[in-house]
């Protein structure tokens, strides 16, 4: 199991209150919403202090896959699969 963050912080609330403050913000809510979670997969969409999304985050099953040439192993989420 993975999970992934993704913000973009290219608006002006991470001007305004400054791009520190702004992703803590985004966090705190964040993690409020996972305590709060079912644990189900879907993606947790991520809004800045002006109320516009920003970002995802989400869980993603991962499954190993081998490369028989190189014989390496490398993950791959269940949405690639």
């Amino acid at each position: 199991m993975k999970f992934t963050l993704e913000i973009d912080c290219d608006n002006a609330a991470f001007e305004d209150n400054g791009r520190e403050t702004e992703v803590s913000s985004i966090l705190y809510r964040l993690s409020q919403r996972l305590q709060l979670s079912a644990g189900g997969h879907a993606p947790y969409f991520l809004y800045d202090s002006n109320g516009n999304t920003v970002g995802e985050a989400r869980f993603a099953k991962i499954r190993l896959e081998k490369n028989f040439q190189s014989g390496e192993y490398h993950g791959l989420s269940d949405e690639q699969s």
